[in-house]
């Protein structure tokens, strides 16, 4: 850019005036090379991005208006080479390394535990809210749960309130950290967190058997997501729940298509997720109810997720209304 050319900034790093940086902020760059102009005012511009039918990306972008300045340039290469990049949901290379990365943990420890984002409720303790609601509608035992992918297990700690055995299992070592000391902090007694493979669900559970399993925002992150339906069907006991709640945003890095419950074409048709789950679980279960549960993710480079998790209810065709 030329001497005191104009740059326009939209960004989702805070640019208001007020705002001190540190290095890992877009302003430690911006100061480096540019003067603001304070006339003109800097806006602040919601808006949120389409990924599937149901994820959204949501940031609030700020406006603001900068000179470029040849007397900071010369220190330009030296302020950038101080400057920390933030890992983002996107920056990380595989499933293993994401839910590890400290970033990842600390967001999914405020989803879990925080109040809720966006004026939408914590997601997990909905979640927890939405199960017992079923197993009251539908007169399942309040006996043992399992929560599969259960992350730092805050539906988890919920469903201790009514259960008399809770599990919970997540294949992050990091979430079952927060999930133990979160269960310390709480003197829980009735509930196991473990770390585990929903691939081998029945090799890493304490129990045979129980009254309700459920995988919230699991199955669009296996590798082959019909094997854990399949083990969990197996593992219900007679009259009770199996609870599967997912965005459904099936991808080729975490699950082969071939593999897909759902999101593609089979034999030139469109094959919803729903119609795989009911495929996989019928006739020994039936699709009793199935809402639409909303939860907001914060990311680590300040934008969030917001998006829509399709919560489908499994039981006995007996207890169909």
């Amino acid at each position: 850019m030329k001497e005191n050319g104009l740059l326009i900034l939209g960004s989702i790093d805070d640019t208001r005036p007020e705002t001190k940086p540190d290095n890992k902020h877009s302003l430690s760059v911006l100061s480096s090379q540019f003067e603001r102009i304070p006339s003109v005012t800097v806006g602040e511009h919601p808006h949120i991005f389409r990924e599937t039918i149901n994820k959204h990306q949501y940031a609030i972008s700020y406006l603001s208006t900068w000179k470029k300045s040849v007397s900071k340039a010369a220190d330009t290469l030296e302020n950038v080479a101080d400057v920390a990049i933030i890992p983002s949901s996107s920056d990380v290379s595989n499933t293993t390394d994401y839910y590890e990365d400290a970033n990842i943990l600390k967001s999914y420890d405020a989803f879990h535990f925080g109040e809720g984002f966006l004026s939408v409720k914590n997601f997990p303790l909905r979640m927890a809210e939405v199960i017992i609601e079923m197993c009251d509608k539908y007169n399942s035992n309040f006996g043992k749960a399992l929560e599969a992918g259960c992350g730092p297990g805050r539906t988890a700690m919920e469903l201790c309130h009514r259960f008399s055995h809770v599990e919970g299992y997540d294949y992050s070592q990091g979430f079952i950290d927060i999930m133990i000391r979160e269960k310390e902090k709480r003197n829980i007694e009735n509930l196991i967190a473990y770390q585990g493979d929903s691939h081998a669900q029945k090799e890493i559970c304490r129990e045979k058997k129980y009254d309700m399993i459920s995988g919230c925002n699991l199955i669009d992150r296996l590798h082959s997501p019909e094997v854990w339906v399949q083990m969990s069907k197996e593992m219900l006991n007679s009259g009770g729940l199996l609870i599967v709640a997912s965005p459904y945003t099936w991808k080729p890095e975490h699950t082969e298509p071939q593999k897909w419950i759902g999101g593609l074409k089979r034999d030139g048709e469109d094959c919803y997720t729903v119609d795989g789950l009911r495929r996989l679980l019928e006739p020994e279960l039936v699709l009793l109810e199935e809402l639409k549960v909303p939860f907001v993710i914060p990311d680590a480079d300040g934008t969030y997720q917001y998006t829509y998790s399709n919560c489908t209810v499994f039981g006995d065709a007996s207890k169909k209304k």
